[in-house]
């Protein structure tokens, strides 16, 4: 169950039964803090990087620490198949194999800007046999 408005950080739906701290603008106690730190950013950009050149200074060696330990963990594994067909993709391909897939994807993420797209073609091809019949008489 839900508010029926969505986050105005994530654009998540808003659940009924939060806590109490959460407002009715965020879904979450994570995107209330996003907002808010980007809020303080946008008001004073250079009091905040000085903040965290601050921290740096003052945590240099476990900020280092950390930044190693991550360096070792293995990535999560790319994706390796086609999202539309299932076929092997290779070389710097990350979603679909060509486009004939990347034109499905397209068509079937966004059905109402295909259909527009489509709608204008059929009236260009109109236009131009129109064209090419008055041209030949």
């Amino acid at each position: 169950m839900s508010y029926g408005v969505a986050c105005v950080e994530c654009g998540g739906e808003i659940p009924y039964s939060r806590d109490g701290k959460t407002t009715v603008q965020f879904c979450s106690a994570k995107c209330r803090y996003k907002a808010r730190d980007r809020k303080r950013y946008a008001e004073n950009p250079e009091r905040e990087r000085e903040r965290s050149r601050r921290y740096y200074l003052e945590h240099r060696e476990q900020v280092l620490e950390r930044a190693a330990a991550k360096r070792g963990r293995p990535r999560q594994p790319e994706q390796t198949t086609c999202s539309e067909c299932g076929d092997e993709l290779t070389g710097r391909q990350r979603v679909v194999c060509g486009p004939r897939c990347r034109d499905r994807r397209y068509a079937r993420l966004h059905p109402e800007a295909y259909a527009a797209k489509e709608r204008r073609k059929v009236e260009r091809r109109k236009a131009a046999r129109r064209q090419a019949r008055e041209d030949a008489s």
